[in-house]
């Protein structure tokens, strides 16, 4: 499904957010507060929004490629 949508972000459990990683997607916990939240209440949206605005800018993200990526530039070569 990664492959097929190329999702910007990922909302994911606490194991899941490897597998994310591992494709080049940034993934944002939603059950566990060991980085950030609280989510309750309004400056819990508050916490959340900055916290997804930090996932989907964070320049490391431009330093992966995910592999459906790389699967194009290895399939448009030419191989003489």
């Amino acid at each position: 499904l990664v492959a097929k949508y190329k999702p910007d972000l990922i909302f994911s459990g606490v194991r899941d957010k490897y597998i994310a990683h591992k494709l080049g997607v940034a993934s944002k916990q939603l059950h566990s507060y060991d980085y950030a939240g609280p989510y309750a209440g309004y400056s819990g949206a508050i916490n959340f929004a900055r916290d997804v605005a930090n996932a989907l800018s964070t320049p490391a993200w431009k330093l992966i490629t995910p592999p459906w990526e790389k699967e194009k530039s290895q399939g448009s070569e030419s191989h003489a």
